[in-house]
Order: structure tokens, then sequence, then C-alpha cells
């Protein structure tokens, strides 16, 4: 699936997400770009059923305003059930990343790459405890995400795509 110049005067306007109440789902082989909000997102809003169990892999995300994003607002989200796997973040604004609250989020085997600007990483960013990473392998040392014991798992690297963003969509018979 592809998504693609959403947008929203809100957080919104982003290409796919799992939102409140969502459980045993997987996301996965679709390209989100040029969207204003997330291009990957998992929310849970206050009052919905328990959230998790769900899955985000095999997916790229080019030109959002935030390549994923995961917001919890009622504390109940059960992110230890939930995990990006296989997916490709490419990024020209101002944070790749955005986690609200990453208690038991498990990032693993993703490639990340910040085309026009610095790396940044919001990492914990609705909570007191929050951090700002603008080094990928200082991001894995402090966070414990993408890596296993003595041997990472995450790369940040320039994936050295043809033509980035230059394809064309669904919509546009060229």
């Amino acid at each position: 699936n592809e998504a693609y110049a959403n947008q929203s005067q809100t957080r919104d306007g982003g290409g796919f997400d799992l939102d409140g109440g969502v459980t045993s789902s997987t996301v996965q082989y679709n390209y989100s770009h040029d969207n204003r909000g997330a291009g990957f997102g998992l929310f849970q809003f206050a009052f919905a059923r328990a959230y998790g169990d769900n899955h985000v892999r095999y997916n790229i995300s080019q030109n959002d305003g935030t390549a994923f994003a995961v917001w919890d607002d009622n504390g109940d989200m059960g992110l230890r059930e939930v995990a990006f796997y296989n997916n490709l973040f490419y990024g020209v604004g101002q944070t790749l990343l955005d986690v609200f609250d990453a208690h038991g989020l498990t990032l693993q085997a993703n490639a990340y790459w910040s085309a026009e600007s610095a790396l940044r990483i919001a990492w914990n960013s609705g909570r007191a405890d929050r951090q700002t990473f603008a080094d990928f392998a200082a991001f894995q040392a402090q966070t414990g995400q993408e890596s296993r014991p003595d041997l990472p798992q995450g790369l940040y690297a320039d994936p050295q795509l043809t033509a980035a963003g230059s394809g064309p969509t669904l919509d546009d018979p060229e």
C-alpha cells in the first residue's frame, strides 16, 4: 500500500497507524511518503480498550513529518507487545523518530537515515525522563534498542536509494 500527501491541523495526517485499542495486527510492505504526520504511528487514546501484540515490519517511510511516532494518552498501551522490525526510516524532517513513551517498545533490525538534516531521535518525549539523540550509537547504547548483547542490530547509514521520492504514485499513470 502507499500513503502520501496526508495533512491535518493536529498530530494526525500520517500514512499508516494502529489507533485506539488495536490488538494482534501487522502493518507490513507499505510505502509512506510526504505526509505531514508520522509515516507509521502507534496511537492509544484515553478510554480505549487494551492495546498490544502489534507489529510494524518491512515498510518504508520517506519524507514524512516523522518516520514513526508512538503515543499513549492513557498509559495502558502495552508496548512490551509492540515491535518494529526490518523497516527503512528515511527522513528529511527535523525529527526522524518521536516516541512519546518507550516503555517496553522493541526496535530491531531497522535502517535509519536523515537525508537533509542531522539525526534527531526524540525518546520518551512525553515523559519527564525524555532524551534527544543526535548520535545513533549513543541511542543504541543508552536505550538498548537496535542491539542485542554485544551485537548491534539496527543501522544508521545512507541506503543509497536511486532517485528517492521520484517514483510515480498510484494515481499518476506515468
